[in-house]
């Protein structure tokens, strides 16, 4: 029953606490998708290019700025094996990223598998698109609030 009580309590305060933080937006500066070789998670010279513009585009943005990506398969193969492959496939362009000076406190990745698909796994071009990472430079934005009254100009009547 202490246990259980105990942990009320702490849950009761995470809420709390993370109540009374601000939201922020994120703001999209950069996007770009590399892709892959079938069962692989080998960095093409073609993809080397784009994370090179990504990482430009990370140090550019300045402090603050973050790197997300979003690692996908194809269809063919186990959900599990499929996972497994986009994990690889997430940390083999991190690692890329920070041969190009990313910091990786400023990465945050995604391991989708074969959840999302961007085209038809039924022909080899579908399945060459799913086969995929997706990046985006992100910005936090903070959020404010804006406070008064909205009157009509005529009659100065709130409206």
């Amino acid at each position: 029953m202490l246990t259980r009580t105990l942990l009320l309590l702490m849950a009761l305060t995470a809420l709390k606490v993370s109540a009374q933080v601000p939201f922020d937006t994120l703001r999209i500066l950069h996007r770009a998708e590399i892709f892959f070789s079938f069962g692989k998670a080998d960095i093409s010279p073609e993809a080397r290019q784009t994370l090179q513009e990504v990482a430009l585009r990370w140090q550019e943005a300045g402090e603050g700025a973050t790197v997300h990506i979003v690692a996908h398969t194809d269809s063919i193969g186990s959900t599990i094996g499929n996972l497994r492959l986009s994990k690889r496939r997430a940390r083999a362009t991190a690692a890329a990223l920070k041969e190009y000076g990313l910091d990786t406190s400023a990465l945050k990745m995604t391991f989708r598998g074969e959840s999302t698909p961007v085209a038809d796994n039924s022909s080899e071009e579908g399945r060459q698109r799913n086969r995929r990472a997706e990046l985006s430079v992100l910005m936090r934005v903070p959020m404010s609030t804006l406070s008064g009254r909205v009157t009509d100009q005529k009659t100065g009547k709130p409206v």
